[in-house]
C-alpha cells in the first residue's frame, strides 16, 4: 500500500472494509444508471441535476474501486481523499487525477452557489458523462475477477 493511502487511513479520511463483490457490482451498475440519467437531463431545464448526477457516476465508479481494496473514505476525508486515493491505486487513472478534482469543485459550486445563475452548460454535461463512462470502464477492467 503506498504512502499516501497509509497517511490517509492514519488520519482517519479512509477506513479499511470487507470486499464486497455484492457492493462492488451493486455501484458499477448505479454508476450506469446515473450515466445514464444524465445523459436524458442534457439539454433540459435541471442541467444541474444533469451534471450532479454524472459526478455521482464517477464518484460512485471510484468508490467501487476503493471498495475492491478494502478501502472506503470517510465522511472526514470526503471526495477529496477517495480520488487522492484512487490515483494511488491505479496507475490507469492517473490522467483523470485533475480532472476528477475540476469536476468535484464544479459540482460545488453548483451546489452550493455563491452567486445566482450559476449551472452547467450541456458541454460541460456532456464532458461529465463521457469521463464518468471512461471512468466506469477502466475500473470494471479493475476490478474483474
Amino acid at each position: 500500500m503506498s504512502s499516501v493511502v497509509e497517511i490517509l487511513l492514519a488520519t482517519g479520511r479512509l477506513t479499511r472494509i470487507s470486499r464486497d463483490r455484492r457492493l462492488i457490482n451493486q455501484l458499477l451498475e448505479q454508476t450506469q444508471l446515473h450515466i445514464k440519467s444524465a445523459e436524458l437531463l442534457v439539454g433540459r431545464d435541471d442541467s444541474i441535476a444533469a451534471f450532479q448526477i454524472a459526478y455521482d457516476a464517477v464518484r460512485k465508479s471510484c468508490v467501487a474501486l476503493l471498495a475492491y481494496h478494502g478501502l472506503r473514505a470517510t465522511s472526514r476525508g470526503g471526495h477529496h481523499a477517495l480520488f487522492e486515493c484512487v490515483a494511488e491505486l491505479t496507475e490507469e487513472l492517473h490522467e483523470y487525477v485533475a480532472e476528477f478534482d475540476i469536476l468535484r469543485q464544479q459540482r460545488n459550486s453548483y451546489e452550493y452557489p455563491t452567486m445566482a445563475g450559476e449551472a452547467p452548460i450541456a458541454a460541460q454535461i456532456q464532458h461529465a458523462v463521457a469521463t464518468a463512462r471512461d471512468v466506469r470502464r477502466i475500473i470494471i477492467e479493475l476490478v474483474r475477477e
